[in-house]
């Protein structure tokens, strides 16, 4: 993964809307300071260094607070859906690995605004 995902309050900062000054690195779209990472709960239409992307460029992501989905895969330790959807919870953070926090289940730590 060439993406960095930032983190903030122990949480990856992600928000689903997107503006006109928003900015790409490593393929993925993140907001004009590089403070928040676009995502998407539908949507996926290309494939990106193993990230599931938007046609716009938003990670494609589902929440997995209740629970992993059935058949998780790990991709560079992160947790995807079996239909390539990076795996996310609003549970507060338990671990960290590779400078990114995860919650009980193994889900990535984060915090989603609009």
């Amino acid at each position: 993964m060439q993406a960095r995902f930032p983190v903030s309050s122990n949480a990856v900062q992600m928000s689903t809307a997107t503006a006109n000054d928003d900015q790409f690195v490593a393929g993925v779209r993140f907001d004009m300071l590089g403070t928040v990472v676009r995502v998407d709960t539908s949507n996926g239409a290309l494939w990106h260094d193993g990230l599931l992307l938007t046609g716009a460029g938003q990670v494609v992501v589902v929440d997995a607070t209740a629970g992993l989905p059935s058949g998780v895969q790990w991709l560079s330790g992160l947790p995807f859906a079996p239909t390539g959807e990076l795996c996310i919870s609003s549970d507060p953070a338990v671990s960290w690995q590779n400078g990114l926090p995860f919650v009980a289940n193994g889900a990535l730590a984060a915090t989603v605004s609009a």
